[in-house]
């Protein structure tokens, strides 16, 4: 038993020993993987590294829909993108005109010229004759034919790039990469993509990027001249990239050259050179030079700094650039007067101050949302709800030092009682007027006098009654309500030790100036050749309209309008009513581009299958939740839609066809923000689409230019956008119609006339998107049949009919949208159009969510 034990013993101590051998070949075994493992990951680390491409972030993007700007500029950019070789010796371009390489061997192109050509001619690198294109060998720098050191082919005779021993594209001597047969991009020893396809010169050696049109060599090594498009050599001291449409150094319109102390890049409309001490850019209509003192950029039209519509100089003393047509400080779009308690300008979709998607009426510094019985949005500082009748209160003015003077915005209210001032001393202001009525205002204890403007105390307007432009019509003025200012800061005009005043001031109550409102306009006859036989502008010539009416109105503005004393005319009037915030080479350039024999007609697309033409418009109300007209709508010649267009989902209800989009640029930008959660995330686009422009600032003009030369804005709130993006490329002149500021003028005075027109807020008011939009179907079409405006009883609706849960229907100041509602009832009785209404229980919508859900 022993000796069996002793055997057992010395069997288990074999077999530990064989395990613990083994055990040391599996450690070895797997250590050797986990090598391995390591090396493949580094390996493919380093592949991807040196060969990812760099990746956009989604913090690069600075809008809705920005990223695909961008995608369109590099597909742009990588057609024209310069280039150097290793040496910094420009290359050849396409015109055959010679270049060195890295080696400063002489080469040139495919008229026989040395450096390799299509027909296969001799061309040298590094020392080593070689040829390609027709299958000629050629070899390398180890004399290998067709092929490098480790047998990889070189390039083909279609010029595709080719690879050498570790599958990197084929390098030079120097190891810059060369280009093949296409012009295909290629990189140098600086990875700097270039390529000459088209004549395009490349990189010089400061890597300035430059180009001509004519492919004229050039270079600027150390700032020596340089020749344009048309030879004409210009100098460039910074190496600052330049280039203009006429081959004119430093671009402007007259081909002036001017310099700039600082090499910053300037023009203005005349040609006239300018700078300023901080090297500034800056221009102004007249190519007046000006100076602003914190270097803050400004224009206007007769060079004065920081100018509002009337030529009226101010300050602010935040330095923050502000401009309106009264000449109060911190506008928006529409030029809608405002402030808020830190002075940050705001706007938003409507031109309603203080932005919200929704246009909802602002808030002030607490947050307290108010507006007076007229729905005039306003704000004060001690977030009081502003009215009438709000009974007196005292203010009283802490001591100030080294303010700067301001503009007085007065709130009007009536049979309000007069309130007292007691103001501290104020040290070092500076001096304003206060506008009164003409008289002078003299304190006991205050020996400097406030002069008053002479101003008329009345409105009036001129109208126009017949086809003929005889003047007459509606006659709106009336007197003007008692009234006297509240709730505003009072700084009047005191210089150093003042003493304070010991009475209060009762101040007379204000007047405003005349409004123009232009009820004069040209004349069109493109919507009296209809042979309908019954139209809707012939029921307008009878009834409660004939007086309103003119068959003549243009409603389109085109290349026929673009002249010196069209542009003089209009210049007068300002937003959606003429050209005074558009400069002429604007305006001039982009009806230009509307050059349509027929650009004054709005279905030039007209097949004349029938006499009458049979219009849908829609309005995006909330009656058409639920209506079932969808087909209905489709089923007319042309349908219209507005803004935030949603169909898809509601086809039903509001059908799918799209033959006008009508917007302004204002609107659209803010209807893809505000409504893109519901689905508007794109204009509609589709064959028959027309896009019909209300121009209410030049940013639309902008727009419209840039899209039909398919290229980016260049200036403005939408700098760098691309029109593409939204509408589309290829875009002809048939693509674009903009409605003329006759016709914006001609609605408002004439049929939506509304009582703020008398109120110092006249000029934030203009007739809505959607109203503008039917009253041009009216103009226009000769069967009009309209859908999802406002009715009597629009409270029973949503706002929108895409709207999840019921939302209620906001008026705001700048449009009046209860007379609107009144010339629809109106329009309906009258025969002109058919206006779809229907009864609704309480909160319908909602009612049809719920039972989708």
């Amino acid at each position: 038993m022993a000796i069996k034990g002793r055997g057992t013993l010395q069997q288990r101590a074999n077999l530990d020993i064989c395990l613990l051998a083994k055990s040391k070949i599996l450690q070895r075994f797997l250590i050797f993987l986990t090598g391995m493992a390591i090396l493949g990951m580094l390996l493919t680390y380093k592949v991807v590294v040196f060969n990812r491409s760099p990746q956009e972030t989604p913090e690069d993007y600075d809008s809705y829909g920005d990223h695909l700007d961008r995608e369109l500029r590099e597909e742009q950019a990588t057609e024209s993108t310069p280039n150097e070789n290793a040496e910094e010796v420009p290359h050849e371009n396409a015109e055959g005109i010679p270049h060195d390489n890295a080696e400063e061997v002489s080469h040139e192109n495919a008229e026989g010229i040395p450096h390799e050509n299509a027909e296969g001619i001799p061309h040298e690198n590094a020392g080593v004759s070689h040829e390609n294109a027709e299958g000629f060998p050629h070899e390398n720098a180890e004399g290998f034919p067709h092929e490098n050191a480790e047998g990889v082919p070189h390039e083909n005779a279609e010029g595709f790039p080719h690879e050498k021993a570790e599958g990197v594209p084929h390098e030079n001597a120097e190891g810059v990469l060369h280009e093949n047969a296409e012009g295909v991009p290629h990189e140098n020893a600086e990875a700097i993509p270039h390529e000459n396809a088209d004549g395009v010169p490349h990189e010089n050696a400061e890597g300035v990027p430059h180009e001509n049109a004519e492919g004229i060599p050039h270079d600027n090594v150390e700032g020596i001249p340089h020749k344009n498009a048309e030879g004409i050599p210009h100098d460039n001291s910074e190496a600052i990239p330049h280039e203009n449409a006429e081959a004119i150094p430093h671009e402007n319109a007259e081909a002036i050259p001017h310099d700039n102390a600082e090499a910053i890049p300037h023009e203005n409309a005349e040609g006239i050179p300018h700078e300023n001490a901080e090297g500034i850019p800056h221009e102004n209509a007249e190519g007046v030079p000006h100076e602003n003192a914190e270097t803050i950029p400004h224009e206007n039209a007769e060079g004065v700094p920081h100018e509002n519509a009337e030529g009226i100089p101010h300050e602010n003393a935040e330095a923050i650039p502000h401009e309106n047509a009264e000449g109060i400080p911190h506008e928006n779009a529409e030029g809608i007067p405002h402030e808020n308690a830190e002075g940050i300008p705001h706007e938003n979709a409507e031109g309603v101050p203080h932005e919200n998607a929704e246009g909802i009426p602002h808030d002030n510094s607490e947050a307290i949302p108010h507006e007076n019985a007229e729905g005039i949005p306003h704000e004060n500082a001690e977030a009081i709800p502003l009215g009438f009748n709000i009974k007196s209160f005292n203010v009283s003015t802490k001591p100030i030092v080294t303010t700067n003077s301001f503009n007085l915005t007065a709130k009007l209210l009536v049979s309000t009682k007069a309130f007292n001032v007691t103001p501290k001393q104020i040290i070092k202001t500076k001096l304003f007027n206060v506008t009164t009525r003409p008289q002078s205002v003299t304190t006991n204890n205050f020996k400097e006098k406030t002069k008053a403007h002479d101003v008329p105390g009345r409105l009036s307007i001129v109208t126009a009654k017949s086809p003929n432009l005889v003047t007459v019509g509606h006659n709106v003025a009336k007197k003007s309500s008692d009234v006297i200012i509240k709730n505003y800061n009072l700084t009047m005009m005191f210089k150093a030790n003042t003493t304070a005043l010991s009475k209060p001031i009762k101040l007379q109550k204000p007047t405003l100036p005349p409004l123009d409102y232009g009820d004069t306009y040209t004349m069109d006859d493109t919507y009296l050749k209809s042979t309908c036989p019954k139209r809707t502008r012939d029921t307008l010539r009878t009834g409660e309209f004939k007086d309103a009416f003119l068959d003549t109105i243009p409603v389109l503005q085109w290349k026929k309008y673009a002249n010196v004393s069209e542009y003089q005319r209009l210049q007068k009037y300002g937003g959606a009513f003429g050209w005074s915030g558009v400069t002429w080479d604007i305006v001039n350039e982009t009806l230009n581009l509307l050059n349509a024999s027929n650009g004054g007609y709005l279905f030039d697309n007209w097949k004349g299958r029938r006499p009458c033409v049979r219009c849908a418009v829609l309005g995006n109300g909330g009656i058409m939740n639920g209506s079932g007209m969808g087909k209905e709508i489709d089923a007319h010649d042309y349908v219209f839609r507005v803004n935030g267009a949603i169909t898809k989902g509601f086809e039903k209800d509001v059908g799918n066809r799209t033959s006008f989009f009508f917007f302004s640029t204002n609107t659209l930008m803010n209807s893809l923000t505000a409504y893109g959660r519901q689905g508007f995330k794109q204009v509609p686009r589709s064959e028959e689409t027309r896009f019909l422009l209300l121009p209410d600032h030049d940013r639309d003009y902008l727009l419209v230019r840039a899209a039909l030369t398919n290229s980016t804005i260049d200036r403005g709130k939408d700098k760098s956008r691309i029109p593409a993006r939204y509408f589309g490329q290829h875009l002809t002149t048939e693509h674009f119609k903009i409605l003329h500021p006759d016709f914006m003028r001609y609605l408002r005075n004439r049929f939506l006339w509304s009582p703020i027109l008398k109120t110092k807020f006249r000029n934030i008011y203009r007739p809505s998107t959607g109203a503008a939009m039917l009253l041009a179907a009216v103009h226009t079409c000769d069967e009009v049949n309209a859908y999802g405006f406002m009715t009597p009883n629009y409270a029973k609706f949503s706002d929108h009919y895409y709207d999840a849960k019921y939302k209620k229907v906001v008026f705001y100041a700048n449009h009046s949208f209860r007379k609107e509602m009144e010339v629809w009832q109106n329009l309906h009785k009258a025969g002109v159009i058919k206006l779809y209404m229907r009864n609704g229980d309480s909160n319908p919508q909602e009612q049809a969510y719920n039972q989708r859900t």
